[in-house]
C-alpha cells in the first residue's frame, strides 16, 4: 500500500530543510545536492523532490545565471503550512474557531491557508483543496459526509483532522465537543432549579452531534423522572440541510405551541443557540411568554461569542475556542511527526455559564408549565 505523503523520505527531508532555511539570511546558499545526499543518506531523486517543493513554496530560488540555490529575498517564514477547508457560507461558530486557529498557528510559527470554495460537502474535492499544504483541517457541516469524501478521509494523502461534525469512524482523526455530556449538563442545570417538564428542541439538521445532544438530554431526563413521557418532550423541527434554521425553527415552534394536545413544559433545552433565538420569538409572538419569567431556557452556545449580548443573556453550555484550536493543531502536529500512527479523536470539554435565562421553578409565573 502506498505511504501517506507525510511518511515519504522527500517530505520529511523537506520539512527539516524548511525549518533550517527559513531562519537563514536572504541570499544564503542552500547546501548542494551532494552534501544533502550524504547528510540524509538519500538518493539524488529524493533530494531533488524536496528541493523542488521548497522552490515551489518560494523559500528558495535559483538566481539567473547561477548554479547554486539560495534563500529567497522574501522567503515565507512559516514552519508548516496548514490548509483550513471550510464551507463558503458564513457561520458565527466556524468564524470563531477559524480566528482561534489563526492565532494558534501564529503562535507556532505556522501559516493557515483558508479554502472556502465549496458550499455543500458533495462539492468538495479534498486533495485539490489541500493543494501543496503540509496538512489539512476540514470543517464539516451539518450534513452527512458523502461516501467519496469519507473514503478520502480514511486514507488521506496528507495528514487530515476533522472538526465540528466528526464522523464516528475509527480511521478518521478529529476534534469535537463531548455532545453526550452537553445534553446531560443542560438537564442537570435545569433540574437543579426545580424544572422537570423540560422540552428539548432540535433546531438543526439531524447531524451526529445534534442527535447525540438531544438523545442524551432525553435519556438523562428519563433517568431522573421515570414516570415522565420524555419522548413527547422532544420537538424535532425537521430542518433540512441548507435551510434557514432560525426561520424554519420559528415556524415549526409556533405550530407546536398552538397544538391543543401538546405537552406542557416549564423549561427548554435548545441543542443549538440559533434555535434559541427562534424559540424566544415564537414564545413571545404566540403566547406573550417571556424567558425566564414564564419559561427557563438553556442552550448550547458552541464557539459563538454572541450569547452574553442577547436579551436576556442566555445560560449556555460553551466551548473555549482557544482550547479547541490548540487541540486541533496538536493533533495535526502529531500526525506530521508520526504520519503512519493510528487515527485519533479528541473530545473537548464544555462548561456551563449561568446567566439570566433560568430561574427557580417556584419563582416562575407558570409553575405548572405553559
Amino acid at each position: 500500500m502506498a505511504k501517506p505523503l507525510a511518511a515519504t523520505r522527500h517530505f520529511r527531508i523537506m520539512r527539516t530543510l524548511r525549518q533550517e532555511l527559513r531562519l537563514k539570511e536572504p541570499g544564503a546558499f542552500v547546501p548542494t545536492v551532494n552534501e544533502l545526499k550524504l547528510r540524509f543518506n538519500a538518493s539524488q531523486a529524493t533530494i531533488a523532490q524536496a528541493l523542488i517543493r521548497l522552490q515551489e513554496e518560494g523559500l528558495i530560488r535559483r538566481p539567473d545565471g547561477r548554479n547554486r540555490l539560495v534563500v529567497s529575498d522574501l522567503p515565507p517564514k512559516a514552519a508548516q503550512r496548514i490548509a483550513l477547508i471550510r464551507p463558503s457560507w458564513s457561520s458565527p461558530d466556524y468564524d470563531a474557531l477559524q480566528r482561534a486557529m489563526v492565532r494558534d498557528c501564529e503562535r507556532r510559527g505556522w501559516q493557515l491557508e483558508v479554502d472556502a470554495s465549496h458550499s455543500e460537502m458533495h462539492e468538495l474535492e479534498l486533495n485539490r483543496a489541500v493543494g501543496t499544504s503540509d496538512a489539512g483541517v476540514l470543517m464539516t457541516s451539518m450534513v452527512n459526509i458523502p461516501d467519496n469524501l469519507m473514503n478520502a478521509l480514511r486514507k488521506p494523502i496528507r495528514p487530515m483532522v476533522t472538526v465540528m461534525q466528526v464522523p464516528d469512524d475509527p480511521d478518521i482523526s478529529g476534534v469535537a465537543t463531548d455532545n453526550y455530556a452537553i445534553g446531560r449538563m443542560a438537564i442537570d442545570h435545569l433540574t437543579e432549579y426545580g424544572h422537570g417538564q423540560i422540552l428539548t428542541v432540535i433546531s438543526e439538521p439531524r447531524a451526529q452531534s445534534i442527535v447525540q445532544r438531544a438523545e442524551s438530554a432525553r435519556d438523562h431526563l428519563a433517568c431522573k423522572y421515570k414516570r415522565l413521557d420524555v419522548d413527547s418532550l422532544v420537538l424535532d423541527c425537521r430542518i433540512r440541510a441548507g435551510e434557514d434554521s432560525i426561520a424554519m425553527t420559528y415556524e415549526s415552534f409556533c405550530e407546536f405551541l398552538i397544538k391543543p394536545d401538546r405537552p406542557r413544559f416549564t423549561a427548554i433545552f435548545c441543542v443549538a443557540w440559533t434555535g434559541a433565538l427562534a424559540v424566544m420569538k415564537a414564545l413571545k409572538d404566540v403566547g406573550d411568554w417571556s424567558v425566564p419569567e414564564d419559561v427557563s431556557l438553556v442552550t448550547y452556545a458552541g464557539e459563538s461569542l454572541l450569547i452574553p449580548y442577547l436579551n436576556p443573556p442566555l445560560s449556555a453550555i460553551e466551548t473555549d475556542v482557544n482550547v479547541y484550536a490548540s487541540n486541533v493543531m496538536d493533533l495535526v502536529e502529531g500526525q506530521l511527526d508520526a504520519p503512519e500512527s493510528p487515527a485519533k479523536k479528541i473530545a473537548i470539554p464544555c462548561h456551563l455559564v449561568s446567566r439570566d435565562s433560568v430561574i427557580q421553578l417556584k419563582d416562575s409565573r407558570q409553575t405548572e408549565g405553559i
